[in-house]
């Protein structure tokens, strides 16, 4: 949704989620989990909490990287890596399909 730099405010707009159970999304752009830009619908109030999903996405980690250029890995360390983000997301959810954005 396009927003002009000059803008006071950002767009607002409504989503009716005809689901009760909770849906948890984590952003995967480099830095991005770790800074905290995750959201839940319907999370619960006691138990697996928004707070504590918040605070396991703020545990997963920096990723490495580098301005202005690229580093290789190999296709295992990479699905090592992500692998290891979904388990310690799914940990505190307590499910395995946890959403990706």
């Amino acid at each position: 949704m396009p927003v002009a730099m000059d803008a006071k405010k950002g767009p607002t707009f409504t989503i009716e989620v005809k689901d009760e159970n909770p849906i948890w999304v984590h952003c995967e752009q480099v830095d991005h989990c770790p800074s905290g830009m995750v959201f839940a619908v319907n999370a619960p109030k006691k138990g697996n909490t928004f707070k504590k999903f918040l605070k396991a996405a703020k545990k997963s980690g920096k990723d490495e990287y580098h301005d202005g250029g690229s580093y290789r890995r190999s296709d295992e360390d990479a699905e090592e890596d992500i692998e290891e983000k979904r388990s310690l997301l799914s940990r505190i959810t307590g499910k395995r399909d946890v959403v990706e954005a």
